[in-house]
């Protein structure tokens, strides 16, 4: 009976040493999106952020990218005011469009090419440079339709 406490008391104690914490690191945008190049209706950025992992960070960085294109503007480019004036305006009054776009990943349908340009792993935390293009004709039309932004001229 002695012998089966102290088994049970080890493998205790090894299960709660081999359990490894997940760091959990929420998204937060940071501003870091410069301009790579830029047409009349494409931009080329690159994102830069960090996330637990790989895939969380080029979400994030993708996320990032539209929330400056559409509440921030990005210097040096053909977007460098923002498409919608005001964020807090843009949720109260087209919550669903804003949910749709960037909650639930709408925006992907407005990328056309995404890479990772830098990717490093320090301890639980990946760091990227995502260089992402993307279509601000179609992303511009697609708000005019939601009534989210005027159409261009009124």
């Amino acid at each position: 009976m002695k012998y089966g406490y102290h088994l049970f008391i080890a493998v205790i104690l090894l299960s709660l040493i081999s359990c490894k914490s997940t760091v959990v690191i929420p998204y937060e945008r940071t501003g870091e999106v410069v301009t790579l190049s830029h047409e009349r209706s494409l931009i080329n950025v690159q994102s830069s952020t960090r996330a637990a992992s790989y895939g969380i960070a080029v979400e994030y960085a993708e996320r990032q990218a539209f929330e400056n294109i559409l509440f921030k503007g990005i210097p040096n480019s053909n977007q460098e005011v923002p498409l919608l004036a005001s964020e807090n305006k843009a949720w109260s009054e087209n919550a669903a469009t804003m949910q749709e776009l960037i909650i639930d990943r709408g925006y992907l349908h407005y990328i056309t090419s995404s890479n990772t340009a830098d990717h490093v792993k320090n301890g639980g935390v990946s760091f990227i440079k995502q260089n992402i293009a993307i279509d601000l004709a179609a992303l511009r039309k697609y708000l005019e339709s939601e009534k989210a932004v005027k159409k261009f001229g009124l």
